[in-house]
């Protein structure tokens, strides 16, 4: 993999070339894998009692074309859904609908607990989806904001773009789901990208930029985050300020911030996104990392974001 050099300041940053998609290939992507895995709501086939019901076959290939998308970009193998335990995830998400909750260990006295239930609950990334107000995170996409500052880990993001993660599988209600990630993790690590990053390095839908921000490296290093820090300008050059959060150690290690000045505390609080109205599309976001130890070696990283609309 092709690596160019940047001398800026005292520093010596890496950037790995390889790892950019034209913004052909992003839109091209985008339409074939995101746009084609959008819905309206959940087709979900209600059961009765305390049955969990059931969803159409073809809600498991948009599972598959939305992970795939996050992963692809960054270079990440695709991965497929494991039908071996979607009634588990089924199962989980419609204990979290019946009790209005999430929760990975939910207790025998709940509604509608069942050992299925409590197996896909203690497996899966759990979310509430809300297909009326927040459409564009309703289905998987949740996932990967990790709204609010209790999910400061990220700790969806992080399985969903793991790079041991082969197989997933899934279970869903009108505004509950569930993707069981914990049973489809290699033992080695198939992907050695140098690093992956949300936003990705190059060309990024505006609407898929969220307040967090993170930068990871295969757990295949040894790797400290301890000492790192993160500066981010904007196009023209300007100061971003920036919001760092504790690390929590989960697979891969992974620096994570808030890109606190690209947001006023409304957007962060009721999960808006105004970039474009702000100015961001078509300009670099540049993000400099340095401080980062990997096996031993002081490491520092340079890469771009460049917000854009795709009709």
């Amino acid at each position: 993999m092709k690596k160019v050099l940047f001398i800026v300041g005292l520093f010596l940053f890496t950037s790995v070339s390889g790892q950019v998609k034209t913004k052909e290939e992003v839109i091209e992507l985008y339409k074939s894998l995101y746009a084609s895995s959008e819905l309206s709501k959940m087709p979900w086939v209600e059961g009765t009692g305390c049955s969990p019901g059931s969803l159409p076959d073809h809600i498991y290939k948009k599972v598959e074309n939305r992970i795939n998308f996050f992963r692809v970009v960054n270079g990440l193998s695709e991965i497929k859904v494991d039908p071996t335990y979607n009634k588990e995830a089924q199962a989980a998400a419609y204990w979290c609908f019946a009790n209005n909750t999430l929760s990975h260990a939910p207790g025998k006295s709940t509604k509608c607990f069942s050992e299925a239930a409590y197996t896909g609950c203690n497996t899966s990334c759990l979310g509430f989806s809300d297909y009326k107000w927040y459409p564009n995170t309703a289905f998987i996409s949740g996932f990967m904001m990790d709204f609010g500052e209790s999910n400061y880990y990220i700790g969806h993001r992080r399985c969903i773009l793991s790079t041991t993660l082969e197989t997933v599988s899934y279970g869903a209600t009108a505004t509950t789901e569930s993707l069981i990630v914990m049973k489809g993790m290699y033992k080695t690590v198939p992907d050695k990208p140098e690093y992956v990053a949300y936003p990705w390095h190059g060309y990024v839908p505006v609407d898929l930029i969220y307040p967090k921000w993170s930068f990871s490296i295969p757990r295949s290093n040894d790797v400290d985050f301890s000492k790192a820090k993160v500066k981010m300008t904007d196009g023209d050059g300007n100061d971003i300020a920036v919001k760092m959060y504790d690390q929590y150690s989960y697979q891969d290690p992974t620096l994570v911030w808030q890109a606190k000045g690209m947001y006023d505390p409304k957007e962060l609080e009721y999960a808006e996104n105004k970039l474009e109205e702000k100015g961001y599309l078509n300009k670099k976001i540049t993000v400099k990392i340095t401080g980062v130890v990997v096996n031993g070696k002081t490491k520092n990283y340079e890469y771009f974001v460049e917000p854009l609309k795709i009709d």
